[in-house]
Order: structure tokens, then sequence, then C-alpha cells
């Protein structure tokens, strides 16, 4: 049996579905009526939404990040990337060479990536001093980055994915359709509530790394110091 593949007007109607409208639409791109308007103004933020929600593997890529022309702030950090164009949430820093200049403890990134490391690379992510484009900062030369981008291609989309999307953009469209917030809050907090189960399996081992470290710092501490 083939699989299914959920194009958009498919997970359009898996909203529509979730609000409890009775019309179903035929094309998301431009069929005229009130509920395709609705989920054409709330598809794309809801998608992104939900791509940010997870470090989802089929929307993720890795790449070697381009120096930027401005300088990093002094003395806070000591390289600026530039930012990729087609990047919803950067993810992680990876290290080709295993060292990080200036770096000491134990860092997170971000709780939602799948492997979670206690050593990960610090970084930040702001704007240039331009104030019109996001930069990269870190104190990593040659640094590659993990991150989410916006795919597109419904294809690819997992049904996790597709069941929290929908819930994403049936949130945004429940009130215009139904005029019920208690509906639209449900809604939105059943998708808070999906993204945060796909997440806490990564926040139980980061938990377990990071109790691991106390042990150890702890043990290191009680054996060097010697009271007077």
């Amino acid at each position: 049996m083939a699989i299914l593949v959920p194009s958009p007007t498919r997970i359009a109607n898996m909203a529509l579905s979730h609000v409890g409208a009775r019309a179903t639409i035929e094309s998301l791109d431009d069929e005229i009526s009130t509920e395709a308007e609705v989920c054409r103004l709330w598809y794309e933020f809801s998608r992104n939404q939900t791509l940010e929600g997870f470090d989802w593997n089929f929307a993720r890529k890795r790449i070697t990040l381009t120096k930027h022309s401005e300088d990093p702030p002094d003395g806070v950090w000591g390289f600026r990337y530039k930012y990729p164009a087609d990047c919803v949430v950067a993810r992680k820093l990876e290290n080709p060479t295993g060292t990080v200049e200036g770096q000491t403890g134990r860092w997170i990134s971000d709780f939602s990536t799948p492997e979670v490391r206690g050593d990960a690379i610090p970084f930040e992510v702001e704007t240039d001093p331009t104030g019109q484009t996001k930069s990269i900062l870190s104190n990593l030369s040659d640094a590659k980055l993990v991150y989410t981008f916006e795919q597109l291609d419904t294809g690819l989309y997992s049904p996790l994915f597709v069941e929290a999307f929908s819930r994403a953009l049936g949130s945004h469209i429940a009130f215009t359709l139904t005029g019920k917030l208690a509906l639209a809050t449900a809604l939105a907090n059943s998708f808070q509530t999906l993204c945060l189960l796909l997440r806490l399996p990564v926040l139980m081992s980061w938990w377990r790394s990071l109790r691991e470290t106390l042990t150890l710092s702890v043990g290191e501490f009680n054996g060097s110091y010697c009271p007077s």
C-alpha cells in the first residue's frame, strides 16, 4: 500500500477538522472561500512554528558557516557568521577541531536537539551592526551549524509533524471560523504539549548528563579540598 502524501490542502483540511468545520477545501492555493483564505493566512506561520518546535530530522541541515563582514563584539565573541537564509532555528554548533578558544564548563545550546552533548558549543544569534540581518556569534573558528531549515516538501513530513502542524494551524484559524476562544486555546495547548512530549527524552538525557557532571565536579572538589 502506498503511503499517502500529506499535501498542503490535506493538512489544511485536517486543521479544519480539528476546529469542527463542516466544510473542506479543494485547493489551498487559489480557492475563494473563508476557510481557504484563513488557512492560507496562517499556513506558512504555523508550518515554521512547528518546524521550530522540534529538531525534525527531515528538516535538518549541517553547513560550515560563512564569516560575516562585520566584526564580532569586542571582548564578547571571537567570530561573527552569516545566518543561513533558509534557517528557521539554529540548533547547535559542531566543532571540527575539538577545541574552542576561551571555552570553559559545560553548555547546552538547544534542548530540542536529539544529540545533546554536555560540551555543546556556546553561541548567540543577534542582528548584525546594521540591524537588518541576523548573525551567529561564537568563539569557534570554522564553525559548523546544525539547524532546522524551512522544509517545504510535504512529502518528507513525518506523521507526528503533520499532526503537530495541523493542530498549530487549527489553533490559529479556530477563533475566526468558530468564534470560540476556548477551542483556539485548547488546540494551542495540545500543540505545545505534543512538542513537549517529543522533547522529553532529550530533556531527560540532558538532565542525566548534567547530574553526572555535577557529581564528578563535587567529587573532584571534595578530593582536592583540605580545610585548614
